[in-house]
């Protein structure tokens, strides 16, 4: 049986959570918030930021959970964790299964489009994923750096980002970053659709993240964000081959940000399109990690359409020859 977390449920989580296994390797990295505390702190899953939790039980049954987080203002949502860890046995990789298929069904009768994992390429985890029905859309190599060099001169050119600095980082992101990638991300903006700060904030502590760009003759031509993290510190760049001057600047300004926050390891996740980058990285002591793969589910939601006959129209066309 599967069911939603409750209150009652607080000690069977804390015990399931010690050998679970992580989905989302970024916000593990970064955040580090155990999935006791997300469900607690959650009253209304799959609304706001709310974390959706639910769990397997029963009867001889092998009892585990999974936990997802929705991203505020978006109808998507990243799955943290899951036990029991797949790949260990036959029986444990099928509560996983079903767990998953339950999350799924659950986060489209909400409205939820999308659902994203991100994992090492050689995770355990990756074919119950695709079993489940997750494609990999993007492989990412992680950058890290150990602590923030110290502070160094400004430059200029570089300013924090703004509101109205939406249409072109719209226009940057749409440049650089591939289609595919951007319909699976739910970036891929149509004509007509208003311009949305698709790169001004991260999905979890926006309030923690800063934004700036380079902005040059031709307006501005690349930009990076960082994110303070509680355990770890998150950096993005948005740029391309021909403005590699810029996106080094930008790097310096977020490494001197840095210098003054907590001493936690900062990460930087870079993309095949962005390998230009990677020298930038290693010039400033960072050193490449492990190859994480990037996945997405798409879901099949409910949505309210009005009918396009009138109602009195579909009566006298329904209506009986015979007048009954």
């Amino acid at each position: 049986m599967i069911r939603p977390f409750s209150l009652r449920d607080g000690w069977r989580l804390h015990r399931l959570a010690r050998r679970s296994a992580t989905l989302q390797i970024e916000h593990h990295l970064v955040r580090q918030r155990s999935p006791l505390w997300m469900a607690v702190t959650a009253p209304l899953p799959w609304h706001g930021s709310g974390a959706a939790t639910f769990l397997h039980l029963g009867a001889g049954a092998e009892p585990g959970f999974v936990q997802a987080l929705k991203r505020p203002g978006r109808a998507e949502a990243d799955i943290l964790a899951i036990a029991p860890p797949p790949g260990e046995s036959p029986q444990q990789d099928a509560v996983c299964l079903a767990l998953l298929a339950h999350l799924i069904a659950s986060a489209g009768g909400q409205g939820i489009q999308r659902l994203f994992l991100c994992l090492p390429a050689q995770d355990p985890a990756l074919p119950l994923a695709q079993q489940s029905g997750f494609v990999a859309y993007i492989q990412e190599t992680l950058f890290h750096l150990t602590i923030a060099p110290p502070p160094s001169a400004p430059v200029g050119g570089i300013r924090r980002q703004r509101q109205e600095d939406s249409f072109a980082l719209q226009r940057l992101h749409s440049t650089y970053t591939p289609p595919l990638v951007q319909q699976a991300e739910g970036t891929l903006a149509a004509n007509g659709d208003p311009a949305t700060p698709l790169d001004l904030h991260f999905w979890w502590q926006p309030e923690h993240t800063r934004g700036y760009v380079y902005e040059g003759q031709e307006g501005i031509t690349a930009a990076a964000f960082v994110r303070q993290g509680r355990s770890g510190h998150w950096l993005r760049l948005l740029g391309g081959a021909a403005g590699l001057e810029a996106v080094d600047h930008l790097l310096a300004q977020c490494l001197c940000d840095l210098a003054e926050a907590p001493p936690h390891p900062i990460y930087c996740a870079l993309r095949p399109y962005q390998s230009s980058f990677g020298p930038l990285l290693r010039q400033r002591g960072f050193e490449p990690g492990p190859s994480l793969t990037r996945l997405v589910k798409h879901t099949t939601s409910f949505i309210k359409q009005p009918v396009a006959t009138p109602a009195r129209e579909l009566a006298e066309a329904t209506t009986s020859p015979f007048g009954i």
